[in-house]
């Protein structure tokens, strides 16, 4: 080998060295971009959560026992106030945990918890007047799609005290009661 071929050889290493680190670059750049936006979808539901928790006080409990209670009672505008504070700061976190929950399998697994807790949540009649009136344009057209579904479902199930007394029952004489 002369020393013009020695270069040329030298030319096409030194391009194909270029190309495969221009093609690992292009990967570390698409993850770094997917993990920028999973932190953003984080923080602006964080953001939304403190707004709606500082709406939140001792009287949570007593409006949430009507909200779940057999036969639901009419709410009042204080307890109106919490429920939509209480609705808000679980749908804010809900709603970016759905975002994010298609970006691998522990998205995934963390999202299947979240998905449990939104039944719960949808189980109400109140919760239907409100997303009904008022929550569901405050989310995205997917995750608001989602949310009408589980409702639906969980509204043709019976209220939320009922199917947790079968539960319950169910689940044996050892178990307490709450």
């Amino acid at each position: 080998m002369d020393l013009n071929q020695l270069a040329n050889l030298g030319e096409f290493i030194g391009g194909v060295a270029v190309l495969v680190t221009l093609i690992v670059l292009l990967f570390q750049i698409r993850a770094n971009s997917r993990l920028l936006e999973v932190q953003t979808l984080q923080a602006s539901a964080a953001g939304r959560q403190r707004i709606s928790l500082s709406f939140l006080g001792p009287e949570t409990h007593a409006t949430l026992d009507k909200m779940y209670s057999e036969k639901p009672v009419a709410l009042d505008v204080t307890d109106w106030t919490t429920a939509e504070a209480y609705f808000e700061a679980y749908l804010s976190v809900a709603q970016c945990d759905f975002l994010v929950g298609g970006r691998g399998a522990a998205f995934q697994e963390y999202w299947d918890g979240s998905l449990a807790i939104l039944r719960s949540l949808t189980s109400t009649p109140h919760f239907l007047v409100w997303w009904n009136s008022v929550g569901k344009g405050a989310y995205s057209e997917r995750f608001a799609v989602l949310v009408e579904g589980i409702a639906n479902e969980q509204a043709n199930q019976g209220s939320y005290a009922t199917r947790m007394a079968k539960a319950l029952d169910s689940a044996g004489p050892d178990r307490n009661r709450p």
